[in-house]
């Protein structure tokens, strides 16, 4: 293979303007996984388990492989990683507004409690 070679060239520019593309949505991906790690982590020391591990399972099986697959077929590498991002911020959403749920439960409980202690 000849370096000088234009079609070489191309296919490099074309690499490096996808690749730039691919980088934007793996930082996206990292920050909506870290959000969801985090909500989950405190769903798990609240000792709320059983929601967040379907709503994760949703997210992953339902949601984020198969919008990667459909995405892989349009725009190839870029795809798979953006649907590996939406299905983890449709998951940190769904965990965030069941983090959300249980607080104001927690809230009212308590609430309860001390107006009948008074």
């Amino acid at each position: 293979m000849d370096i000088f070679d234009i079609s070489s060239t191309i296919r490099t520019q074309e690499f490096l303007d996808s690749f730039q593309v691919i980088l934007v949505v793996m930082g996206l991906t990292l920050v909506a996984d870290a959000w969801q790690i985090s909500i989950i982590s405190i769903l798990r020391s609240m000792k709320i388990v059983k929601i967040p591990t379907f709503i994760t399972m949703i997210g992953y099986w339902l949601i984020g492989i198969p919008v990667s697959y459909a995405l892989m077929t349009f725009f190839g590498v870029v795809g798979v990683w953006s649907g590996i991002c939406l299905g983890l911020l449709v998951t940190s959403i769904l965990l965030y507004l069941n983090y959300h749920k249980s607080t104001v439960n927690l809230k009212l409980c308590h609430k309860q409690e001390t107006e009948a202690l008074i």
